[in-house]
């Protein structure tokens, strides 16, 4: 077979899927899934796949956080450095709250070498387990009792959220051991295996954040609503970031409603940004 020679993505894609995995083996039930290829063309510190329509990127890390942050930062500028990008990381972690193989969303995030805290943003995906995740420097041989733990996600976090906005970064973990004798137990085929036995909410996750994705490209590029909004109303810089926000959270709920006849009655910009809050907030477009 003709080898495919995949270059950086262009502008045009719609949506743009950052995978961010420390080790192979985690990575392979997401290459199968989502038919990537890697990309041999080019010399490149870290190994890259990709779909052939080049809006799913996979990136090998390593383990620690500055690999993981290290490979975070090239994926985005291999990408483009586009504001619609979006970034998930998996991987397995260690847990005593959870059973083997469970898969957990991380709603909390807490860097033990700082004790600095971040938050991602909670989506409407309905993941039964969810819970806090703590990234340490070195393997531990004491577990919490609550939570998992692991030593890449904060790197991940604080570096993704550095260049897009937190709701577009996401982390979802498999419990993989809960003492130090089943971490030295684990091998390829299990790590493997487990990822795959949470495919399926792994690919909601993936799925919500190409949709979110794909709006937050519709909002960059519809210059012609933003206009008829900054026609009508004074926005400072930070208004028009709150008001892009918000009107992408308003296309995300797939509803075709005028969101200029919503607002026409709103005298200032601080008005209209709160308007729109208000009615989200309400569900009112959900």
């Amino acid at each position: 077979m003709k080898e495919e020679h995949f270059t950086k993505t262009q502008t045009q894609n719609k949506f743009i899927l950052n995978i961010v995995i420390a080790l192979h083996p985690e990575a392979k039930p997401l290459i199968e899934y989502y038919h990537l290829r890697k990309i041999t063309h080019i010399d490149m510190p870290f190994t890259i796949y990709v779909n052939k329509e080049k809006t799913i990127y996979l990136i090998i890390s390593g383990i620690g956080k500055i690999k993981i942050a290290t490979a975070t930062t090239f994926l985005y500028m291999w990408t483009g450095s586009k504001s619609h990008s979006t970034f998930l990381n998996i991987g397995l972690a260690g847990s005593k709250q959870f059973a083997l193989e469970e898969g957990v969303l991380i709603h909390k995030i807490t860097e033990m070498s700082t004790h600095k805290n971040g938050y991602p943003f909670v989506t409407p995906i309905k993941i039964k387990n969810q819970a806090t995740l703590m990234t340490y420097d070195t393997p531990q041989k004491d577990y919490p009792m609550t939570g998992l733990m692991d030593m890449e996600g904060s790197a991940f976090f604080q570096t993704a959220t550095h260049f897009v906005s937190v709701e577009q970064v996401q982390l979802f973990k498999v419990v993989s051991d809960a003492d130090e004798k089943s971490l030295l137990a684990i091998n390829h085929d299990q790590a493997s295996q487990w990822i795959n036995k949470n495919l399926k909410q792994i690919a909601l996750l993936a799925d919500y954040l190409i949709s979110l994705s794909s709006q937050e490209n519709q909002i960059n590029m519809d210059d012609d609503l933003l206009e008829k909004f900054k026609t009508q109303w004074h926005f400072t810089y930070s208004q028009l970031l709150q008001l892009k926000k918000n009107l992408r959270h308003w296309r995300l709920h797939n509803r075709n409603l005028d969101v200029l006849d919503y607002c026409k009655h709103e005298k200032t910009a601080a008005h209209v940004n709160f308007k729109l809050v208000k009615i989200l907030n309400e569900n009112c477009v959900y």
